[in-house]
């Protein structure tokens, strides 16, 4: 079990615990955001994919210089917490009475924008909480894992949310799993 090794230090647990948090609540929100594209616009939700993919593109390629010398668990923070507040654009939307395509525009590009820049940011913080090559080598598994792992619970705990709460109230969900990830993030050290 030297791949679960690790976890048995605090600081590896919570941001273990924060990914599984934040990855499962991610897959539930493409779900989501899938299901109310295509009720909205049809076929042509391909194009949603798309944008985010080019925003993917764009905050890879350019958005190095948002996180450079500043503090990475902060700035992890802040891209949940701004991802979480961008995600609540639907349910607002819905509730008020103005389902759109725009609606869902604007969570799918900043949530991508956001997402581009996280990633890379934990893993270039992962060296400074792990030292050691072995257990740094576990830890990027078990990040790696965590990811996978959340490919199966996110869809998953969308269908069962589903069932009991409007699809569009998902996008709530994923706004309190971001903070809930941001919080933990916060307390890495």
């Amino acid at each position: 079990m030297k791949a679960f090794a690790p976890l048995k230090r605090p600081i590896v647990a919570r941001l273990w615990t924060a990914l599984a948090v934040f990855t499962t609540g991610d897959e539930l929100y493409r779900v989501a955001l899938v299901w109310l594209a295509v009720e909205i616009v049809g076929r042509q939700a391909g194009y949603l994919s798309a944008a985010q993919s080019a925003c993917m593109l764009l905050g890879a390629a350019f958005g190095g210089t948002l996180v450079a010398g500043a503090s990475q668990q902060r700035a992890m923070s802040i891209f949940l917490a701004v991802g979480a507040v961008c995600a609540l654009v639907p349910p607002v939307a819905w509730g008020l009475g103005y389902p759109s395509f725009v609606a869902l525009l604007v969570p799918a590009i900043s949530i991508s924008l956001m997402r581009a820049q996280l990633e890379p940011t934990i893993q270039g913080h992962l060296p400074l909480l792990v030292s050691d090559r072995d257990e740094l080598f576990a830890t990027n598994g078990l990040i790696d894992g965590v990811r996978r792992m959340a490919r199966i619970t996110g869809p998953i705990f969308a269908a069962a949310l589903a069932a009991v709460i409007a699809v569009h109230n998902l996008f709530v969900v994923y706004a309190m799993a971001l903070l809930f990830a941001a919080y933990l993030l916060l307390r890495v050290g």
